[in-house]
């Protein structure tokens, strides 16, 4: 009888698992790459711009909303970004879109594992790996910033990735790679910068 129930709830978590990751595939991938992402689009245009060795944070970009207004926006974001796009400008649209959805939605995977190890040894621990996971996975799509971000092609889910490992190099005391991965997250975004005065004030 434990032997059936224990099948039972594990097809019942498998289920739901694929259910999960398809539905979630779905809007932030498929759904959001067939969308105009006029934060990405902006990336892109500074990446070509500094492949031609220009300024880029000299002049706005012209770019077109999900509505088709022409709007205009600035680069805001350390030269990093735009470097590491530059090696991708000979593509296409549709593929630079599908490959940033799909870089965006691993970090999203990325961040709910990472979270999950890091709460393991709190009374979270209570609660298996994969139902544990799968929670925290859910509080990771359903999180509004990441949704409408993710919408606008922005890096936000990149950095969410990138502070999630940080954190769990953290609690592992790893400090080298605590660090190096702090570091990557501001040379993507400035942002996290503020998190250099936890140390600070606490020793």
């Amino acid at each position: 009888m434990q032997l059936r129930k224990l099948l039972y709830n594990r097809l019942t978590i498998a289920t739901f698992s694929v259910i999960a990751v398809a539905v979630t595939f779905y809007v932030y991938v498929v759904d959001a790459s067939s969308r105009a992402l006029i934060d990405l689009d902006v990336y892109m245009q500074a990446a070509k711009a500094f492949a031609n060795g220009e300024n880029i944070y000299q002049t706005a970009y012209s770019v077109t909303d999900r509505w088709g207004r022409s709007i205009q926006l600035y680069y805001y974001y350390p030269p990093l970004l735009a470097h590491a796009l530059s090696h991708f400008i000979s593509l296409n649209e549709t593929t630079v879109k599908v490959g940033w959805c799909l870089l965006n939605f691993a970090s999203m995977i990325i961040s709910s594992v990472s979270l999950s190890s890091v709460v393991k040894h709190s009374w979270w621990g209570s609660i298996s790996s994969i139902p544990r996971t799968l929670l925290f996975g859910f509080f990771v799509m359903c999180f509004e910033p990441l949704y409408v971000g993710n919408g606008d092609g922005q890096v936000t889910a990149i950095i969410l990735a990138t502070l999630s490992l940080a954190s769990l190099a953290a609690v592992r005391r790893d400090n080298f790679l605590e660090g190096a991965l702090l570091a990557l997250a501001i040379n993507i975004k400035i942002s996290p910068a503020l998190l250099l005065l936890a140390p600070i004030v606490f020793g």
